[in-house]
C-alpha cells in the first residue's frame, strides 16, 4: 500500500513564500516547517526524542543516519567558491519533524551587507515613525544549503517512487499551507531530473532538490542568491555526493 507523503516545504529565510495573495506574511524563521493540507491523507511518522550534539532535544522522527555527517567541507567548498575560505557551520533543525541539517557559511562581502542593512533599517524605522506602510528590509549575509532525510523509509522502491511522485504533482498544483498562523500558497513547477538516484526532480520556485534512492527520500535546498539554473547544478552535484554515501 502506497504511504502518501507530506511536502516538505522549508522557508529557508522566507525565500519559499510564493504567490501569498493580497497580504504578504511575515517571513517564517529559516527552516520552519509550513503546515501544508494536501486535501490527501497523510501518515505520520512515529517521533522519538534525538538528542543532538549541542546537548538540545528536538523531537525528530527517528533515522539511521544523521544528515549533517553526509556533505562534507571539501564537497561543500567543491561546489561554492564562497565556501572556499569560509567556516562552514552545521547545525540540526530546530523545526523539521524529519532529520535536517542546516549548513551556512558567511558571504565574501557580509561586511558590505551589514553596513546597507543598518543603513536600510534606519530608514525604515524614520519612514514607519511618520506612520508610512513599509516593509521591514532583509538581507541574507549568509549562503546556506539544507539536507533532509524523509523518515520513515519506504518498504520499497516502487512505494516511494510513488509517494514522490504524489508529492511533486500536489506541488505542481499549488498548495495552501498555514505559517506561524499566517495563511500562505504554493506552487512550483518541477523538472524531472536525470542522473542521481531512481528518480529525481528540481522545483525551481523553492530551490529544492528532491531524490528517490531505493527506499529513501531526500530533499537538498540551496540558497545563495544565485540563478536559479547555477543553484540547480550545484544542488544537483551534491545530490550525487549525498547518494554515494546511501
Amino acid at each position: 500500500m502506497t504511504r502518501p507523503i507530506p511536502l516538505i516545504l522549508l522557508a529557508a529565510c522566507g525565500a519559499l513564500l510564493l504567490g501569498c495573495g493580497e497580504q504578504e506574511p511575515a517571513a517564517p524563521a529559516p527552516g520552519e516547517p509550513v503546515v501544508v493540507d494536501t486535501g490527501e491523507p497523510l501518515e505520520a511518522a512515529e517521533l522519538t526524542i534525538t538528542e543532538f550534539r549541542d546537548g538540545a532535544r528536538r523531537a525528530q522522527a527517528e533515522s539511521d543516519l544523521d544528515p549533517c555527517t553526509l556533505l562534507s567541507d571539501e564537497v561543500i567548498r567543491g561546489q561554492f567558491e564562497s565556501a572556499a575560505g569560509a567556516t562552514i557551520n552545521r547545525r540540526p533543525s530546530d523545526y523539521s519533524m524529519h532529520p535536517m541539517c542546516v549548513m551556512s557559511w558567511r558571504k565574501p562581502d557580509a561586511d558590505e551587507i551589514e553596513a546597507r542593512t543598518a543603513a536600510a533599517m534606519n530608514d525604515y524605522l524614520q519612514r514607519k515613525m511618520r506612520g508610512e506602510q513599509v516593509k521591514m528590509p532583509s538581507f541574507a549575509t549568509e549562503n546556506e544549503v539544507t539536507l533532509t532525510l524523509f523518515q520513515p523509509l519506504f518498504d520499497d522502491t516502487a512505494a516511494a517512487i510513488a509517494s514522490f511522485d504524489q508529492a511533486m504533482s500536489v506541488l505542481q498544483r499549488g498548495v495552501k499551507g498555514n505559517s506561524g498562523g499566517v495563511e500562505v500558497s504554493f506552487q512550483s513547477d518541477v523538472t524531472p531530473v536525470q542522473g542521481v538516484g531512481d528518480k529525481a526532480s528540481w522545483a525551481v520556485g523553492m530551490r529544492q532538490f528532491s531524490v528517490v534512492q531505493g527506499r529513501r527520500i531526500y530533499y537538498i535546498t540551496v540558497n545563495t542568491g544565485a540563478r536559479p539554473s547555477a543553484e540547480e547544478a550545484r544542488a544537483l552535484a551534491l545530490a550525487k555526493a549525498v547518494g554515494e554515501l546511501l
